[in-house]
């Protein structure tokens, strides 16, 4: 049991680090402080659960920190709302007649399951590497299970700060093209 220390510390570090994270959050004003303080529970926990664990156990950190943080989500959700004083009416930043119905899918398919597709292919790309370079099958596994939930909204982020179609499409094709040959070489795709 005493070998098991580190992992139950990492667990605990992670749900520490998304607390400390929402109560700086929770504040009127921004504490950097306080943001690096929760970020660096969080690396902290990370990296001693891999130290421990590998894979598996960077998995079960994340997954404690994701439930921590969806709790507050839904203690928060179940709060009423505040009343709110009616405000002058504010222009939007587009007329109507100029909004496009294309452009807003072609915009959704791209930050939705394109930036998945091409997070999978990243994951599974790292996959194959680290199947190739010893790492157990099992630890290979869990990295993809890790980083596509991490990749996933990264490139659907960076997709949507893009005001070039051509940027995005390049920005998801870039590194899903790149790492798409090792994948089919290794026979991941299923």
């Amino acid at each position: 049991m005493m070998d098991q220390g580190l992992i139950w510390f990492a667990l605990a570090l992670s749900v520490t680090g998304i607390v400390i994270l929402r109560v700086s959050w929770g504040r009127t004003g921004r504490s950097t402080a306080l943001n690096g303080i929760g970020w660096g529970a969080v690396l902290l926990a990370v990296l001693a659960a891999g130290a421990h664990s590998g894979a598996w156990g960077i998995a079960n950190t994340a997954l404690c920190a994701m439930a921590t943080a969806g709790a507050f989500l839904l203690l928060d959700a179940a709060k009423p709302l505040a009343k709110r004083r009616k405000s002058a009416p504010k222009a939007r930043s587009l007329p109507a007649a100029r909004r496009s119905t294309g452009q807003a899918i072609t915009t959704f398919v791209l930050a939705g399951p394109l930036s998945l597709l091409a997070s999978l292919v990243i994951a599974l790309a790292l996959r194959d590497v680290m199947a190739a370079t010893g790492s157990s099958e099992a630890n290979a596994n869990v990295t993809v299970l890790a980083l596509v939930p991490l990749a996933w909204p990264l490139l659907s982020f960076a997709v949507l700060t893009m005001r070039s179609r051509m940027r995005q499409f390049a920005w998801l094709s870039t590194p899903a093209l790149a790492c798409l040959p090792l994948v089919l070489l290794q026979g991941a795709v299923v």
